[in-house]
């Protein structure tokens, strides 16, 4: 996800876990580790979406409304 026009987030899967990772003007740090179970619901989500021709969802607002 494009944050700007010289920043991103990536989801990068190393083996089984799941790495936020933030990129910027050649630097790449990892932000923090997520949970498998929520990154597999929402690629699955996604697959869906994309399956039935819709728009897809902000991983942000996926997080947010699971954990409310």
């Amino acid at each position: 996800t494009m944050l700007s026009q010289h920043a991103s987030v990536h989801v990068v899967k190393v083996g089984e876990r799941y790495m936020l990772v933030g990129g910027s003007n050649g630097n790449v740090s990892m932000l923090a580790e997520l949970p498998g179970d929520d990154v597999e619901a929402w690629l699955a989500h996604e697959r869906e979406t994309l399956a039935a021709g819709r728009k897809l969802l902000n991983p942000a607002r996926w997080v947010r409304s699971r954990n409310q």
